[in-house]
């Protein structure tokens, strides 16, 4: 299983994080770099414009742990 470690917020589609450091909640809980991707463009399609609350509910996704029981 490969852990996600982007290398700059750039890779990640984004200039930086200004509002939730998902990322580092990421690989604190070692999810999967398939299932941050998975879930990054989910949340992005409800919130194409809006980062305060794309990074809020990748965030959400992340901590709710539902990604652990999903068939992703």
């Amino acid at each position: 299983m490969r852990l996600y470690h982007p290398k700059s917020y750039k890779e990640m589609g984004m200039e930086k994080i200004e509002y939730f450091d998902y990322p580092k909640v990421a690989r604190e809980m070692k999810v999967p770099g398939a299932i941050l991707k998975k879930i990054e463009k989910e949340v992005k399609e409800d919130f194409p414009k809006d980062k305060m609350m794309y990074e809020l509910h990748v965030l959400r996704a992340l901590r709710s742990r539902y990604w652990e029981k999903a068939p992703f």
